[in-house]
């Protein structure tokens, strides 16, 4: 298999700049799982009715948001 060819000009400001064009930060793989685990997802219930369960999630950051839109995911569904 041959090697990929990066494209000059787009990878060597990418590289510069430490972002994306849309102004989110470059990470690798295992960075944006670390910044994707950083979500909360918290169950919670009330003294009143113990059973009722009130799930609550922390509002994504503007790359957690992109990432969940690429991949078609929305965390407040998810269980």
């Amino acid at each position: 298999m041959a090697k990929a060819v990066r494209s000059p000009p787009q990878a060597k400001a990418k590289d510069a700049a430490k972002t994306t064009e849309d102004g989110l930060p470059v990470h690798s793989f295992r960075t944006l799982l670390q910044d994707l685990g950083t979500l909360t997802y918290y169950v919670a219930s009330t003294h009143l009715n113990p059973e009722a369960k009130i799930i609550l999630t922390t509002r994504p950051t503007p790359l957690q948001a992109k990432a969940f839109t690429l991949l078609g995911l929305n965390p407040a569904c998810t269980q």
